[in-house]
This record gives C-alpha cells, sequence and structure tokens, in this order.
C-alpha cells in the first residue's frame, strides 16, 4: 500500500490475527523503515502508529548527552559480572 504524507510517500502494509496487529512502514528515498508488532486486538492504529515514528525518524535522531559510565557495583555483585 502506498501512503503520502506531505510530498513524502511511503510504502508499506498492516495485518492481523486475533491479538495481535502489525504494520510496516518504509520510505524508499531514505531507505529508513519501522515495524510495529502489537500484541492486541484493538484501539491501536499500528499503521498510523508505524508512520508517524518514521516521519519522527527522518527529522533526524534526537541529540542526548555524552554517555558516561556509572559508578562500579557494589562488591557483593563482582563474582556475578562476566571477565
Amino acid at each position: 500500500m502506498l501512503m503520502r504524507e506531505g510530498e513524502s510517500v511511503y510504502v508499506g502494509d498492516t495485518g492481523f490475527m486475533p491479538g495481535f496487529l502489525a504494520a510496516v512502514v518504509c520510505h524508499p528515498a531514505t531507505s529508513l523503515g519501522v515495524m510495529v508488532l502489537a500484541n492486541t486486538t484493538s484501539n491501536l492504529k499500528v499503521g498510523q502508529l508505524a508512520l508517524q515514528v518514521l516521519s519522527l525518524a527522518r527529522g533526524g535522531a534526537p541529540s542526548s548527552p555524552e554517555w558516561l559510565p556509572g559508578e562500579r557495583p557494589p562488591e557483593r555483585l563482582v563474582p556475578f559480572r562476566r571477565p
């Protein structure tokens, strides 16, 4: 199915089974895509949600502060960590 939002054209499809909803939407011009899977039967418009998420993704990743490591784990947890 083709969808248009402003000047942008999206390709996608939606589907369902009892208790499950799904949608896939792609923007071929940017090679971006979104998949929405929901464990529900109603009251969720997965196609619209996928389109909204993809539109946000096309706007660029939100800025986030530089990642810094947290505090060392308590000594009682050291035996459980991986080498």
